[in-house]
């Protein structure tokens, strides 16, 4: 959802699109679940909250090699 892309830091700067692409590609060989809880860590760290302030929703679709 875009409570990831739209999380603000408390400097008041948005979590964004290249953040969420970056966290994917450096985790994209973890599990779908270790996925979606790296990015919904790291937005916590972010904006320095425990709790969003949105919802933070992530479907995560891994395309696996044939020998896999």
């Amino acid at each position: 959802t875009d409570g990831f892309l739209e999380a603000f830091s408390p400097a008041d700067r948005p979590f964004g699109e290249a953040r969420v692409l970056d966290l994917i590609r450096a985790n994209r060989s973890r599990s779908a679940s270790d996925m979606v809880e790296s990015l919904q860590r790291a937005v916590r760290d972010f904006t320095h909250r425990d709790a969003p302030q949105d919802d933070l929703t992530a479907v995560v679709i891994k395309v696996l090699d044939a020998d896999s």
